[in-house]
Order: structure tokens, then C-alpha cells, then sequence
């Protein structure tokens, strides 16, 4: 009421405003007194009524990679608004990974972690609160990658480079301690093993290497986050073929039919040559690359051995060979052919000379024939008449002294000599 008397007020009037509103009011109505005086309340209030929470929400930049995890650091980000057809607007927020925190910050930056949880908050200025949380995983960091190198299989001796005669087992290994090792790696080959380009394997994969020649492989392992590592590249030289063995040159000498009735020549010459298609020739353990000529015999034989930088191995044997030499020999067999020399020959001579005194006188014609055949070695001396007329044709019958006597003289004389033959012998 108004004035010095107060006849006190009948009641309040009121209205109550259930949902949002931001914007003035009507009146709320007229109040009185007991004495019947009345006024009417102001209208044009202004009212503000936020009865919705507001949101937030949290978000992470990065390189993404496999199985939720992130390969780089990532940026976190903490997004904020108010909703509902009446909003007041966010007055306070906070991001951390701990508890309510209005610490004003809308971003921070996450390493390396197996998993951390960010936790926001956010208020309006009508107090309503909310919060939000989100959860990353970063692992930055590339696994290890190992070769495994063996000789012929996973069970071999370690592998370590050059040329080796057999197989060669590769593979490789992985190390991760954050994301761990995924079940997957990869493998590129060239050279004279089969290509491939990144051919994919679990973690148990291998690759033989069985071609002849230089391979290279390369093998790359991952993680679960995607990072992966590619190891140092395999070189793998693989020999499994023996050298081979031909001759560089060779001669032989003529050939004739040798005593025996074999064929055979006078020389024979051979020179190896040693070559090998991978690995390439490394020496020989038998015999060499030499010239050789091969002794006189029957059936002569020249073995080489040569081995690669593989160690393999091949021998060849050259030969048979018969080698003869011209020469007499008692091989040749016997002959027999008459033989001319100079010697003194005897011969036996008949011849008579005129004896006696012209009478009949046997003893003087006999005494003048001994005393001729003194002369000589006689084979028969005697006294005849040498018939016909006298020596001067007197009438008278002369005697004679016949005999036989030797005359020695040169000549040429003839023997049957035993000879050894010429031929071809061993």
C-alpha cells in the first residue's frame, strides 16, 4: 500500500518459467493490497534460462597407420560447444590425461605411447559441464630387420658370403618392443634367382636361393603400426656345377704299326684348359694346365683335376695313348744276311817243268823234279815223259816234273751274320 497507512498487501503474483528462454518477459501480472490499490509488475524482464550440457569432443592429427596406431607424433585437439535452442556458451575447458582440469587448453602433442588416454572438459556459462575422452596409440619407430643367411637350409652353417656349391636358405627376423612385429614381411629378388617384387610372407617365410650364379635379395619387415625396415641386401652366389676340362691344344706325331701290331704314334702332345660357366676356374689338385707330352709306352694316360671358387670339382683323364720310338731293338725280332770281307784264299795249282840230261836217265830227271817240288807245298810230285818231241826237236824224249802246288791271295770272303731288326717299339 501507499502512503502513511499501510492496509498490507493481499499476495504475490508470480510465473513460473519452465523451459529455455533468452529474451524479455511479459508481465507477470498485477498485485494489490487489502485496500483494494493495485499495480501492475514491469514487463521487458530479460531471462536466461540454459538448461543444455554442452559438448566436447577430442581429435588427433598425424600419419596414420595400420591397426589404430599412429606412425608419427600427433597432435591432440580439443573441440568445444555449447548446444540447445538456448546456449550460454562454453566459459571454461581443459584437456590433460588426468582428472577435471578447466586448464584452458585446447591442444598438446602425444609421442611415442603403447596407449594414453586424453581426457576434456567443458562448462557453459549457465555451469552445465560435460567432458570427453579419446584414446592413441604412436609408435614412431621402424622394427629391426635381420638377414638369415644359412647354407642349403634353416638348419645350415651360417652363410657369409662367396661362392658356396649348394643351396642358400634366407630369411629374415623382425624386433619391435612397442607395436610389436605384424605377421608379415616382404622380398625382392633379381640377378639370376627368380624375380620377385615384394612378395609378401608371413613371419616364417623363407626363400631358397638353388639358382647357378648372383642373386640379390631384400627383404623388409613391419610392425603393427605399419612402420616397416628393409634389412641390407643379400648377395647369394651359388655354384653347384663343376668346371670343365678341354684341351687348349694337342699334337701328335706320325703314326706307324709298331712291333706288336698296335698303332702308335711317335709324340702326342696335350695341353688342358681348365673354365668354369659361375664361379670361375680356381686351380687344378691333379696334373696342371701344362703342356705334357707323354713318355714312350702303351697305353698312356694324362689325369687332371681342376676345381672352381665354388669348390667343386671335375677330372678327366686323357689317353689311352701309345707312344713308340724307331730303333733296333731285339723287340724287332732276328734275321740272318751274308756278310763280305777281305781275307787270304789258298788255291791249289798243277803245273810241270822240263827235267833230265835229254838221256833216259831216270835218277837225274827224278833228283831235278824233287829238287823243283822242294819249292812248294805240293799235294803230289812225280817224273813223267812229257811226250812229243824233244825240247829243241832233237828226237830225244825229254821227262817232265809234274805237281800241284798253293798259291795264296786275297780275296773277298762271305759269312752268314745273325742281325737285330729296325721297327717301331715301346
Amino acid at each position: 500500500s501507499k502512503g502513511s497507512y499501510r492496509s498490507g498487501c493481499t499476495g504475490n503474483v508470480q510465473h513460473t518459467q519452465t523451459g529455455e528462454i533468452n529474451t524479455s518477459t511479459a508481465s507477470p501480472g498485477t498485485v494489490y493490497d487489502v485496500a483494494g490499490n493495485s499495480t501492475k509488475c514491469p514487463a521487458n524482464q530479460h531471462l536466461h534460462i540454459d538448461k543444455t550440457k554442452p559438448s566436447c569432443s577430442i581429435s588427433f592429427s598425424g600419419t596414420s597407420g595400420t591397426n589404430g596406431w599412429y606412425k608419427s607424433n600427433v597432435t591432440v585437439s580439443l573441440s568445444r560447444q555449447d548446444n540447445g535452442s538456448v546456449q550460454s556458451g562454453v566459459s571454461n575447458y581443459g584437456l590433460t590425461t588426468g582428472g577435471t582440469n578447466y586448464n584452458g587448453s585446447a591442444s598438446n602433442t602425444q609421442g611415442e605411447t603403447g596407449g594414453t588416454k586424453w581426457n576434456g572438459y567443458v562448462k557453459d556459462r549457465a555451469g552445465n559441464t560435460n567432458s570427453c575422452s579419446n584414446s592413441v596409440k604412436v609408435d614412431t619407430t621402424a622394427p629391426s630387420c635381420t638377414n638369415v643367411i644359412k647354407k642349403g637350409s634353416s638348419g645350415g652353417a651360417n652363410y657369409t658370403g662367396g661362392w658356396y656349391s649348394g643351396n642358400i636358405y634366407t630369411s629374415a627376423t623382425c624386433g619391435d618392443s612397442l607395436s610389436k612385429c605384424a605377421d608379415k614381411k616382404t622380398l625382392t629378388t633379381s640377378g639370376a634367382t627368380t624375380h620377385v617384387t615384394n612378395k609378401q610372407y608371413n613371419s616364417s617365410g623363407s626363400w631358397t636361393v638353388q639358382a647357378n650364379g648372383t642373386s640379390y635379395l631384400t627383404w623388409k619387415t613391419y610392425d603393427n603400426a605399419g612402420n616397416s625396415k628393409t634389412c641390407s641386401k643379400i648377395t647369394a652366389q651359388v655354384d653347384t656345377k663343376g668346371p670343365t676340362i678341354t684341351l687348349e691344344s694337342s699334337s701328335k706325331g706320325s703314326s706307324h704299326k709298331a712291333s706288336d701290331g698296335s698303332t702308335c704314334y711317335t709324340r702326342y702332345m696335350v695341353n688342358p684348359k681348365c673354365t668354369d660357366e659361375h664361379s670361375g676356374y680356381s686351380g687344378y689338385t691333379q696334373g696342371n694346365g701344362n703342356e705334357y707330352n707323354f713318355p714312350v709306352g702303351k697305353g698312356k694316360k694324362r689325369t687332371v683335376t681342376c676345381k672352381d671358387k665354388a669348390g667343386n670339382t671335375t677330372t678327366k683323364t686323357f689317353g689311352p695313348y701309345n707312344v713308340c720310338k724307331y730303333s733296333q731293338s731285339s723287340v724287332c725280332g732276328y734275321g740272318t744276311k751274308q756278310e763280305s770281307y777281305s781275307c787270304t784264299k789258298t788255291r791249289w795249282i798243277e803245273d810241270s817243268d822240263y827235267v833230265g840230261d835229254g838221256s833216259d836217265n831216270d835218277d837225274v830227271a827224278q833228283a831235278q823234279c824233287d829238287a823243283i817240288c822242294a819249292k812248294y807245298t805240293v799235294r803230289y810230285c812225280y817224273v813223267g815223259h812229257a811226250g812229243g818231241g824233244g825240247v829243241s826237236g832233237d828226237g830225244i824224249a825229254h821227262k817232265k816234273c809234274y805237281y800241284e802246288y798253293k798259291d795264296t791271295y786275297s780275296a773277298t770272303c762271305y759269312k752268314d751274320v745273325t742281325y737285330t731288326k729296325s721297327c717301331y717299339h715301346y
